[in-house]
């Protein structure tokens, strides 16, 4: 199953309409207008659950970067073939479609944010603000 979340400032309980399975159809639809974050793991797996209440934290300062969140639950999704991520795997895509930063294990969202704010699209959207 392929989860999508908006991250709203009230948390992650904005669920988006599903995806459809495969890159272009998945992700393309996203690009220049969000940061994707994915996440992959087994629907069992108990870091699932901690990761997700680790995103939900800092719900607030994603979604000011325009992140949104995809969970991948799927064994055999069209994402994990174009990513081939590890049992549990957290990947941020930028803007521009392409992976930007890839963690085996559990992801503090504040390492997230740190590197987007380094991006120079990050640092556009933020000198005009």
């Amino acid at each position: 199953m392929k989860t999508i979340w908006n991250i709203a400032a009230a948390g992650l309980a904005t669920l988006l309409p599903g995806i459809t399975d495969g890159w272009a159809a998945g992700l393309d639809d996203y690009r220049w207008q969000h940061r994707p974050i994915l996440v992959f793991a087994a629907s069992e797996d108990p870091r699932l659950k901690q990761q997700m209440g680790r995103f939900d934290a800092a719900a607030e300062d994603l979604a000011d970067r325009d992140n949104i969140l995809i969970v991948d639950t799927e064994p055999a999704s069209a994402l994990r073939a174009r990513f081939r991520p590890a049992d549990f795997t957290v990947i941020l895509v930028g803007k521009d479609g392409g992976e930007k930063f890839r963690r085996n294990g559990l992801v503090d969202p504040d390492e997230l944010n740190a590197l987007i704010d380094t991006m120079p699209m990050r640092l556009q959207e933020m000198s005009r603000d």
